[in-house]
Parts: structure tokens; sequence; C-alpha cells
């Protein structure tokens, strides 16, 4: 796509807590999750809208345009961590299941 003056870039979100989070899950296994997943970010703390909103003027900028091809993690460190760290969140409407 480069040849033809376009960029392609995506944006890699950690954990964001979004309006589109199950309204099943009970709100305070939302926020015990959030605490957990909270500790193992390096930056201890979940993502917001403004985390993420620097990213996408970013790219839409003229700063990116020199930059193709790349995927740029926003996730508070969290992708830096060591990959013997095996940490997993898994929740959906029959199964809840935080295991760290």
């Amino acid at each position: 796509m480069g040849r033809h003056g376009v960029n392609v870039n995506s944006i890699a979100p950690g954990t964001f807590p979004i309006g589109m989070n199950d309204p099943q899950v009970p709100r305070t296994l939302v926020q015990k999750a959030g605490s957990i997943l909270s500790s193992l970010i390096p930056l201890r703390r979940l993502g917001s809208e403004n985390d993420l909103a620097g990213t996408f003027l970013y790219f839409a900028s003229a700063a990116s345009k020199y930059c193709t091809g790349q995927i740029l993690a926003v996730d508070g460190g969290f992708g830096a961590k060591s990959k013997d760290v095996q940490n997993t969140f898994v929740c959906n409407r029959t199964n809840y299941r935080i295991a760290c």
C-alpha cells in the first residue's frame, strides 16, 4: 500500500473499561477484575479514552507520515512483561474466572 501513498498502521489496545462490556457481568466482578488486572499492568491502572486519543491523533496527523506497517501497543506496558508470566482473564455469560 505504501507505494500507492497509503500508510497502514494499527493500534493494539490493552485493557480498557468501556460501555460495550457485557451488562450481564455483575458490577462487583468487573470492579474486582479491574483491580486485579491493574496490579498486573506496569503502570498500575487500566487505560482510558484519553490514553487512546493521542495515539489516534498521531496516526491521523502528519507526524506519522513516515510510519507504516506498525502496530502500536497502548497497554500500560503489559506487553513488555516477561513472556514467562501467563495471566488470563476469562469472562463470558456462563463462565466467570479470574486466574492470575
